[in-house]
C-alpha cells in the first residue's frame, strides 16, 4: 500500500486499534485498498466524507432561544479491530478534515 495522495478524509485510529480492520462508514463496510489506506495511526479514505463542524455561536443561540434544531449531513464511521492477543475493539470515529 503506497501513500495516499491526501484526498477526502482522516481518521485517527483509537489507541489499542492493530491488526485486522474492519472499517464501516455510515453502516457500508469499506474496503482497505479500494476505499481507504492505513498510515501512521490513521485511515485515509479516498473519497471525501462529509464531516462535523462544530456549531458555532449563532447555532447553540437558535437552538437555545427559539428551539430549532441544527442538523449536519456527515458521515459516521466505526472500526472493529481484533488485536494481535484476540481482543476485539469497537470505536465510532470523527471524521477530520484534511
Amino acid at each position: 500500500m503506497g501513500k495516499s495522495t491526501g484526498v477526502g478524509r482522516v481518521v485517527l485510529l483509537p489507541a489499542g486499534a492493530s491488526g485486522s480492520l474492519t472499517v464501516y462508514v455510515n453502516g457500508d463496510e469499506q474496503a482497505e485498498g479500494a476505499d481507504y489506506v492505513r498510515e501512521d495511526g490513521r485511515i485515509v479514505f479516498a473519497r471525501d466524507l462529509r464531516w462535523a463542524r462544530r456549531t458555532g455561536v449563532l447555532g447553540w443561540f437558535l437552538m437555545a432561544t427559539a428551539g430549532i434544531g441544527l442538523y449536519e449531513d456527515t458521515d459516521h464511521v466505526d472500526l472493529h479491530w481484533v488485536d494481535a492477543a484476540g481482543v476485539p475493539g469497537t470505536a465510532s470515529l470523527r471524521v477530520e478534515p484534511v
